[in-house]
Formats: C-alpha cells, sequence, structure tokens
C-alpha cells in the first residue's frame, strides 16, 4: 500500500496470544475477506488472495511511553489520552506489501479494517489506532465504524482542525491522499467546528465511494438551503486538493 497502515490495538492487561488471535478469526470467518489464509507460527501471518495483501500481526509487549506522541496529542476522544496511561501491551497490525492501484489500496484496505475489528473486538480490545489518519478509536466505535461500512471513512479520514478557536476553526483532511485522492479543506466560516467536520467527513466518504467524480465549480447541497462549492487548488508541493467553499441557496 503507498503509506502503510500500522494499527495499534491496545489492551489494559496481557496481550492475547497468537494462537487465541487465529481462534478469533477461524471462529469470524464469515464476516472476514474470502480465502483468508492464517499461519499462526511465534506470529501471525494473513494472506487475502483476492487483494494479493499480505498482513502481519506482531505479538509485542511495548511500554505507554513508546505509542507514538502524534497518535496521543491528534486524538479527538481527548478522554482516552488519560485511559491510555492504564494500557500494558499492544499487539501491531501491519500491512505488508500490496498493488500500486488505488482500487486495489482501497481492497486492502477494507480488508485490513474487517481483520483489525475482528481481532479488536473478539480478544476485549482497549482501542485501535489506525496510523494512515493519525486516530485513536475505542475499540467498540472502530468495530461499530466497520460495520456501517466497509471503509469506515472516521477510521481512513480525519477531520484536523486548524484556527483560533473552536468556533472559528477551520478543517483539512488527512488520509484521502493514501487513496489517490485530493485532501479537503473548508476554510474557518464561524460555523460550530464539529458541525463543518461532519459535513467535510460525509464528503469524503462520498469521494472513497465514488473515486474522484468533483469538477472545478461543483456546488454539493448538504441541507436544504445551504451548499458547498468545490475549488480544486494545489499546495505548495503541487499536490491537488479541494477548496470548499459555503454558498447560500
Amino acid at each position: 500500500m503507498a503509506n502503510q497502515p500500522i494499527c495499534y490495538i491496545s489492551y489494559a492487561s496481557a496481550l492475547p496470544s497468537v494462537g487465541a488471535i487465529a481462534r478469533v478469526l477461524e471462529d469470524r470467518r464469515a464476516v472476514l475477506p474470502d480465502g483468508l489464509a492464517i499461519d499462526a507460527g511465534q506470529t501471525l501471518s494473513l494472506r487475502t488472495p483476492a487483494t494479493g495483501v499480505f498482513f502481519m500481526m506482531i505479538d509485542a509487549a511495548y511500554p505507554v511511553s513508546d505509542i507514538p506522541d502524534d497518535l496521543c496529542q491528534r486524538s479527538v476522544w481527548p478522554e482516552w489520552q488519560a485511559e491510555s496511561r492504564r494500557w500494558r501491551s499492544h499487539l501491531i497490525v501491519l500491512a505488508m506489501g500490496g498493488s500500486g492501484d488505488a482500487a486495489a489500496r482501497k481492497a486492502a484496505a477494507a480488508d485490513l479494517l474487517r481483520i483489525t475489528a475482528a481481532i479488536a473486538e473478539g480478544t476485549r480490545a482497549s482501542a485501535v489506532a489506525w496510523s494512515g489518519a493519525l486516530l485513536f478509536q475505542p475499540a467498540r466505535d472502530f468495530a461499530a465504524a466497520v460495520a456501517r461500512s466497509p471503509l469506515a471513512p472516521e477510521v481512513l479520514v480525519r477531520a484536523c482542525w486548524y484556527g483560533s478557536g473552536w468556533e472559528r476553526a477551520g478543517i483539512r483532511t488527512m488520509g484521502l491522499a493514501d487513496f489517490d485522492l485530493p485532501e479537503l479543506d473548508h476554510p474557518p466560516t464561524g460555523e460550530d467546528a464539529q458541525e463543518v467536520a461532519m459535513r467535510v467527513l460525509n464528503l469524503a466518504a462520498y469521494l472513497l465511494a465514488q473515486g474522484m467524480v468533483l469538477q472545478d465549480g461543483d456546488t454539493i447541497g448538504y441541507t436544504a438551503t445551504a451548499s458547498m462549492r468545490v475549488h480544486h487548488a494545489h499546495t505548495p508541493e503541487g499536490a491537488l486538493y479541494l477548496r470548499l467553499e459555503p454558498v447560500a441557496t
């Protein structure tokens, strides 16, 4: 995959054994990718022939201090920063290899999400950290998000706020570029940042499902009386992103 997603599945007590994880996956085969091959040795490797992607679960214990600072600091659930101080161990899920094609990366991400959710749910994990979007989620919320949507936009895409205050914040996405899609930027408008974030994430979910179908100047309605106009723009490095401009209708 382009940016190899790494998931830190956190546990409040001891890690489950490799054998226990393998049994969880065997028990849940009906909801996991077709043709899932499981090799339970000292570590647990998984392969899905449909996407040609290999996954490796590395059984390792890490002190809390080794959790990447970025993942803690950027959490949109601040209370989980305090909860993380009680975690004792982590299971690292790493996507190995994969095609450079965006469609294949989507299929691989969907597989990895389902596998990770099954492990987190079946082994009573505390939380999952998805490195692609630098985001912590409680394990129950992660599993629920994956159950709602194969590509779970609230996991794959992070809404990052910027500006001077919650009610005057702009929203930028992080994670769409992993699938060859432009990131989104909604500048500050005086609206509540949480409402803007949900609007932006809904558009991100649309792009994940439909691909890059928005032309420069397109208008997207989000209520009966309000819409956003899409402007194609470029970062200083030349990457395309979509600037979203609210338009009253």
